[in-house]
């Protein structure tokens, strides 16, 4: 039995937006081949939730890396961008990404600059193709789950 991810309507839409955000920056920075799914629900078979990329654990480029980062930042971005603030879940969220992002940095030659570069660089894309995150978020609650062929 599938269900959506375990939140109410308005963190399931801001999930969404969230999630969309990151795949339209993937897109954005020429990774979206790389995106094996993106979905919204799980089921005792296959749990499968966010954004996922192939291979994403063999990226040791700067480049590679900070486009990883970069697309974490683009989905905190859409989610601000659709509420002007965060939820609970939303804070939440955005630390563990957060977390995520100071974590990969240390793979990276030391650059202070880095982290306001790329909230920047994903604040643009989401801006810029708004029209797309909003698409792909609304495709997304409505299907739960998309392939890189939807």
């Amino acid at each position: 039995m599938t269900e959506l991810y375990p939140y109410p309507t308005p963190n399931l839409v801001a999930l969404a937006h969230h999630e969309a955000g990151r795949a339209v920056a993937s897109y954005a920075l020429g990774r979206g081949a790389s995106i094996k799914f993106i979905a919204l629900c799980h089921d005792d078979h296959d749990a499968r939730l966010g954004c996922v990329f192939e291979g994403e654990d063999l990226v040791t480029t700067t480049e590679g890396i900070e486009a990883i980062i970069t697309e974490n930042y683009a989905g905190r971005a859409a989610q601000l961008y659709l509420s002007d603030e965060l939820s609970s879940m939303g804070e939440a969220w955005a630390e563990h990404k957060e977390a995520m992002a100071i974590e990969l940095q240390a793979q990276l030659p030391p650059d202070p600059a880095r982290t306001d570069r790329l909230r920047t660089v994903a604040e643009e894309i989401v801006t810029a193709r708004w029209s797309q995150v909003e698409a792909l978020a609304a495709e997304l609650l409505e299907h739960e789950v998309l392939d890189r062929h939807e």
